[in-house]
């Protein structure tokens, strides 16, 4: 999340988008039978918010 640098009204339009956000997600996982996520799978999802770095995907050679 940005720094809002004193800006209030910022920080809470920001707030009221990510809800909103959550909120419509809540919903296509219920819509469409989503299981919810695994604890790893949910520290993984933080990680990324948060700016850790992906794991690389391996690749595969050519033969």
């Amino acid at each position: 999340m940005r720094q809002p640098r004193g800006n209030v009204s910022a920080l809470i339009a920001e707030f009221a988008s990510r809800e909103s956000q959550f909120a419509a997600a809540e919903a296509f996982f219920e819509k469409y039978g989503v299981p919810p996520l695994t604890d790893e799978a949910l520290t993984r999802v933080k990680g990324e918010w948060h700016g850790a770095p992906l794991p690389k995907a391996k690749r595969k050679r050519a033969t």
